[in-house]
């Protein structure tokens, strides 16, 4: 199953404008200075990533994790079982569940904000049929619970 995450675009939409008034501040003055140029490049880096994609996939016999700007790929990671040291669950921020994919070499997987929601779930699932150790901190189980309760609260 394929989960996807985008990048926290209302906080780079914060950051663009102060790039943007300096260079609009710029060009009025006619002062082309060289943080104008720099400003330029923030700007252009901000737009780029903008558009960065992230892409998880969990198959029966692997993991797949995939960064893409717009629709071309940039990064692409496939891990099997034999791979991963550990799985462990945590909590990120107040109220975000999130996992970090510990690898034997190579840089590990952090998957925070990525939908569906069931990500965690599937990774648990992958990770029991594969034997792979995990781990849950006591502030994830905490969400979880809380979880279960405002599912309970929905029903009724």
């Amino acid at each position: 199953m394929a989960f996807h995450a985008k990048t926290q675009r209302s906080f780079l939409a914060i950051l663009f404008l102060i790039p943007i008034t300096n260079i609009v501040y710029s060009v009025i003055t006619n002062s082309f200075g060289g943080l104008f140029y720099y400003y330029i490049l923030l700007a252009l880096f901000l737009i780029t990533a903008f558009f960065i994609n992230y892409t998880f996939t969990i198959q029966s016999d692997r993991l797949t994790y995939e960064v893409s700007v717009l629709t071309t790929r940039v990064y692409k990671r496939v891990i099997y079982p034999h791979q991963l040291n550990k799985i462990e669950f945590k909590r990120y921020g107040w109220s975000t569940p999130g996992a970090l994919v510990r690898v034997k070499k190579g840089f590990n997987m952090r998957l925070v904000l990525f939908s569906p929601s069931e990500i965690f779930r599937e990774l648990l699932t992958f990770a029991y049929n594969h034997e792979i150790p995990t781990s849950k901190t006591k502030d994830y189980q905490l969400l979880e619970r809380r979880n279960k309760y405002i599912q309970k609260e929905r029903i009724l």
